[in-house]
């Protein structure tokens, strides 16, 4: 079980020896400060992965790697793994600790169906980053290009949440942004990333730090 007040991360567990016998409950607690980063993956259930900020942190939790700890969660309480994970994300936020995750996304199609545009977003610092790779659909050579952004660069940033997929809604103030973009992108006035739904809570999260980061 997991659970989080007072900046601490408690979670209960039991283990089981080789007879099966179910051991005693034993409890660890994490302060936020020990964790550099948290995320949530998965689509019918949901894994809750925190990476602590020393190797040494999860060394007495059993089943734990040194670069992380991964928690398997049940479908039904999907939900309640989102809102944990999104609290801690704010908390590692105000503390100025936050690593946020690299989201991957896709572009509609914006050539016609000829070109395929994939790639990951994320913050790095104090610029906000699109790594995209594109191509002819169904073709194996792809172009890699890194494309940085400040926030403050940034007219209106939105996160719409979809029946399939979310999207997050980037516009530029100027079309730099959108010229840098492969495809027809020039004479569009936002991006429209696809999100992967397993990603909300990340995405999310992104979106509150940018819109943090645009009024420093």
């Amino acid at each position: 079980m997991l659970s989080f007040a007072d900046q601490t991360v408690t979670f209960e567990y039991r283990t089981r020896n080789t007879k099966a016998q179910q051991a005693e409950a034993e409890t660890f607690q994490l302060h936020l400060d020990q964790l550099r980063a948290i995320e949530l993956k998965g689509i019918w259930g949901a894994t809750i992965i925190m990476h602590p900020r020393q190797l040494s942190t999860f060394e007495h939790v059993p089943g734990a790697r040194r670069q992380e700890i991964v928690f398997k969660v049940k479908r039904k309480h999907r939900q309640q793994a989102a809102a944990l994970v999104s609290q801690l994300q704010r908390a590692l936020s105000d503390r100025g600790g936050v690593d946020v995750s690299r989201l991957p996304f896709q572009l509609p199609d914006a050539n016609l169906g000829i070109t395929e545009i994939k790639g990951v977003v994320y913050l790095d610092e104090a610029y906000l980053v699109l790594e995209v790779r594109s191509g002819v659909t169904g073709g194996t050579k792809k172009k890699q290009q890194v494309i940085k952004v400040e926030p403050g660069a940034l007219e209106e940033v939105q996160f719409n949440r979809g029946t399939f997929r979310d999207q997050l809604y980037l516009k530029p103030k100027k079309r730099d942004l959108l010229r840098a973009m492969p495809g027809m992108y020039k004479n569009k006035e936002a991006l429209k990333l696809r999100i992967p739904k397993r990603y909300r809570a990340e995405a999310e999260h992104l979106v509150d730090e940018i819109r943090r980061l645009r009024k420093t």
